[in-house]
């Protein structure tokens, strides 16, 4: 009988031994996985650190984040504290003192918790794969509206200004036009017009625009640092050096607002609006252009048969005075100022820019000579309009 069952036993227990073989095998098969998903959760924390510090310089400058990178962020927090990440190398632990311990008979365990390992290393690989999607984290915003400077309070009251204003601003409201040229000598006020014209556009009670980009244009305009600041205020950054690229990309921004008025403020030789990426009325009926130049021939070169050009004369005599005395204050009527003072007056060449400034720096000067003195240096004022 021992003979017949001596075989028996030593199968059974060859079966057992080898059973418990191929379980050990297989836990330390698994605790391998265990340490591919630690090192991707390290991994995935350098990973979030600095895809965090790029997040806070852009916070800093003032950019937004971009709405998949906010969501990204906010998916690896929760992975990273999840409680199926954190706690399983606890879990782990347990089922191997379990197992040596004769409380886990079978495999069930061990390839619950490698399956689990397994399929949290996957998403933290996912992660990782779309976080070297990000071109970048941030965008610069479009600036809302413009920082409109406003013009002097009196100058809506002036005979000789309210007439190219009211032509500005139905022009403005005029869907036959899409371009509105200003034009006058230097100093005469072109840009506080439009700036004003501007303001009214965008204030609710109007609210022509969605959106108002003011530019100003220098004696040798550069078209890529041109390109850049309309770019700039639109929240669009632009790169590259290819001119029709660059230019095509901008277009597109614009054509996405509704309605916008893109004012070229102080243009003094021919701008092609099309290779600047200026889209034309054709091309969106929704953008409007608002430009100042000294010269109608330039103005005229730019045009299109729906341009409206206006020109915006010199102040008349008595308005001229009245601003100069608003700005000075009541020392111009002085009696022994007051004449002097007309001189002065006289001298700014009815130009509102020089009356301004000539005006605003003598307020407070109560003293003849000091007077005088700016009659004599008279030249320095008219240098004002070169």
């Amino acid at each position: 009988m021992a003979s017949f069952l001596e075989p028996l036993f030593s199968k059974a227990a060859e079966y057992m031994v080898e059973t418990t073989a191929a379980q050990l095998s297989y836990v330390f098969k698994h605790d391998n996985k265990f340490q591919n998903l630690w090192g991707k959760v390290e991994e995935l924390k350098c990973a979030r650190q600095r895809v965090q510090q790029s997040v806070d310089e852009a916070k800093r400058n003032g950019e937004n984040i971009f709405d998949d990178v906010e969501r990204w962020l906010t998916v690896v927090n929760k992975k990273i504290s999840d409680q199926a990440t954190t706690q399983s190398q606890e879990d782990e632990n347990k089922a191997m003192e379990n197992y040596f311990a004769g409380f886990l008979l079978d495999i069930k365990n061990p390839y619950q918790l490698s399956k689990k390992a397994d399929e949290e290393a996957e998403a933290i690989t996912q992660l990782l794969n779309e976080k070297d999607r990000f071109d970048r984290v941030s965008y610069r915003p479009a600036l809302e509206g413009i920082h409109i400077i406003r013009p002097l309070k009196e100058y809506e009251t002036f005979e000789s200004r309210s007439g190219v204003f009211y032509e500005v601003m139905a022009a403005l409201e005029d869907d036959n036009v899409n371009i509105i040229g200003v034009y006058g000598m230097g100093g005469v006020g072109k840009t506080t017009l439009v700036k004003e014209a501007a303001s009214q556009v965008i204030a609710k009670e109007k609210k022509l625009f969605d959106e108002v980009v003011l530019v100003a244009i220098t004696q040798t305009p550069n078209m890529v640092n041109t390109q850049n600041k309309i770019a700039e205020r639109l929240g669009l950054e632009l790169e590259g050096t290819d001119m029709d690229m660059r230019a095509a990309k901008l277009r597109e921004r614009i054509k996405k607002k509704k309605k916008i008025l893109i004012i070229l403020d102080d243009i003094w030789v021919f701008l092609d609006l099309e290779a600047l990426g200026i889209p034309s009325a054709d091309e969106h009926k929704g953008c409007k252009i608002l430009m100042t130049s000294r010269r109608r021939k330039v103005l005229k070169s730019m045009g299109s048969q729906k341009m409206k050009i206006l020109p915006i004369e010199l102040l008349k005599e008595d308005e001229a005075w009245k601003l100069f005395k608003n700005l000075a204050g009541p020392i111009t009527e002085r009696s022994d100022l007051q004449s002097t003072a007309e001189k002065v007056a006289q001298k700014c060449a009815r130009l509102p820019i020089a009356i301004a400034t000539v005006a605003k720096a003598l307020k407070h000067k109560e003293n003849l000579y000091e007077w005088e003195d700016a009659l004599e240096r008279s030249y320095q004022v008219m240098c004002i309009q070169l």
